[in-house]
């Protein structure tokens, strides 16, 4: 007599290869999702900064100190609260001259439950 059939363990096994498999599939989706989501906050916020920069780059000369320590807001983060508060810093490189200013312009966001934290700056120099 021929057993043509399976026994329970042997399908229980079977699941549970299969389910342990499944899961480590689905934990690489997680990974690639939260990675993606990351990325674009990082890119969104690079943007804002830059934006920001060119608008401090515009500005006369002789404003710009004015600029040192203001804040702006960046409200287009999906997912996140608004406002996302960046800083604008503008210090004089040139030992008290005027003649040279570092433009730093930073926006930092600390992370929510499940968003990572993520920043975003640049730094330039601009004289008389």
């Amino acid at each position: 007599m021929k057993n043509e059939g399976h026994t329970l363990l042997e399908v229980t096994i079977a699941m549970t290869i299969l389910l342990t498999a499944l899961m480590g599939v689905m934990s690489v989706f997680n990974t690639g999702f939260v990675t993606n989501e990351s990325t674009q906050n990082r890119l969104m916020a690079t943007k804002a900064v830059e934006e920001v920069m060119e608008q401090l780059k515009a500005l006369d000369f002789a404003d710009l100190p004015a600029q040192d320590g203001l804040t702006f807001a960046f409200l287009d983060i999906p997912n996140l609260p608004d406002p996302n508060i960046g800083l604008m810093q503008v210090q004089d490189v040139s030992g008290g001259q005027g003649n040279v200013y570092e433009i730093t312009v930073s926006l930092t966001h600390a992370g929510l439950t499940g968003v990572p934290p993520f920043s975003a700056s640049l730094i330039s120099r601009r004289a008389r």
